[in-house]
């Protein structure tokens, strides 16, 4: 079984898929009235590379990096999206 990490993190995500590792879920979280999400991931040597991520030697290509946050923002744009129109559902229209 590979390792999972889950973030909410934009900039962390983006490392993630640009090192190789697995997007497995857009899940959006209703927080406090509203809505926030998480992404999980899975890869070969995930928790290595998340600690490059947060000891701060994280390097990517900037062009790569700027196309990939462009894909994960609208991921999580879609995944808030669904959740609010799913909690309308539920509530009858009120969110």
């Amino acid at each position: 079984m590979q390792d999972q990490i889950v973030t909410a993190d934009v900039y962390e995500s983006c490392f993630y898929i640009l090192r190789g590792c697995t997007l497995v879920v857009v899940e959006g979280i209703p927080v406090n009235g509203k809505i926030n999400c998480q992404l999980k991931f899975t890869g070969d040597n995930i928790i290595e590379i998340q600690a490059e991520y947060f000891s701060g030697k994280a390097n990517v290509n900037l062009f790569e990096f700027r196309r990939t946050y462009s894909q994960v923002c609208s991921w999580i744009q879609q995944a808030k999206k669904q959740l609010k129109h799913q909690l309308q559902q539920e509530q009858g229209g009120k969110v």
